[in-house]
């Protein structure tokens, strides 16, 4: 089974003390855009201020664009997106990955 999802791949970081709930609508959404999204990790480092959909290679600039566009229809403030770059040929790094860090003021 190809577990990335015709959309891409959505890593979703979240910090302990966010409103898991709210990430999970997010998550859903996601989903419903044909975007594979495994469960959410909680880590707790993130940005402040700015939601960031971080992407990795910079040909793919658009598909972030994209899930900035459904993070900001679902009532997610200040999202923007960051290339990561030193990706560009990582194997590590699938095609069409995306990441999802919740700033600390993202639902509230």
């Amino acid at each position: 089974t190809d577990v990335s999802g015709s959309s891409g791949l959505i890593y979703i970081q979240l910090r302990p003390r966010q409103p898991r709930e709210k990430a999970e609508r997010v998550r859903q959404q996601l989903q419903a855009q044909q975007f594979a999204v495994p469960d959410i990790e909680l880590l707790e480092v993130g940005p402040a201020t700015t939601t960031e959909v971080r992407y990795f290679r910079s040909s793919e600039e658009e598909g972030a664009n994209r899930v900035r566009d459904i993070l900001q229809n679902v009532g997610v403030r200040n999202v923007t997106t960051k290339y990561i770059s030193g990706y560009e040929d990582s194997p590590k790094i699938k095609p069409k990955q995306y990441e999802i860090w919740f700033a600390a003021n993202a639902f509230t």
